[in-house]
């Protein structure tokens, strides 16, 4: 959980966009409690709190089959779409919520300039495009560690014939 933290700080100081702590050294120490913070309490609310109290499966589950543009969609729609402990989906309420509850909860920590409601939608959007970058990275990842497993295995197959 720390390299999206340390990312969202780094990214944060190098454009100086929200939440305004400023871009000195201090700055980036702030932004980074602020960050882990906020990381910390989306967690806690999307995969715990909420999914508890919504009966609802907070994992991605892979469709790893069909085509690339059907398992692209399939995806992303999972951030809008989730499993319910019955095992029907249903809207992913938890996600949506969580998120949601976790980017108003930024207005008690982030530094007064960022304490408003752009600075809440644009946390609460970034992270919903978070969570379906993330649903792609876990679908396709797979097929591009098995493809380098593939590639590998011909190479040492080649080199193991030739004189």
């Amino acid at each position: 959980a720390l390299i999206p933290v340390f990312s969202s700080a780094g990214f944060g100081q190098l454009t100086g966009g929200n939440p305004k702590y400023g871009v000195d050294s201090g700055a980036f120490g702030a932004r980074l409690g602020g960050d882990a913070l906020r990381q910390v309490s989306m967690r806690f609310l999307v995969l715990g709190a909420f999914p508890a109290l919504d009966h609802s499966d907070p994992r991605y589950l892979r469709k790893a089959s069909g085509s690339r543009k059907r398992r692209i969609a399939w995806a992303a729609e999972r951030a809008w779409v989730t499993q319910r402990d019955s095992g029907r989906p249903g809207f992913n309420d938890a996600d949506i919520l969580g998120h949601l509850a976790a980017s108003f909860l930024t207005m008690t920590y982030y530094p007064a300039p960022s304490v408003n409601g752009h600075v809440v939608l644009e946390t609460f959007l970034v992270s919903i495009a978070g969570t379906t970058g993330n649903n792609e990275f876990l679908e396709f990842w797979p097929d591009v560690v098995n493809a380098w497993r593939r590639h590998r295995a011909r190479v040492r197959a080649r080199r193991s014939q030739m004189p």
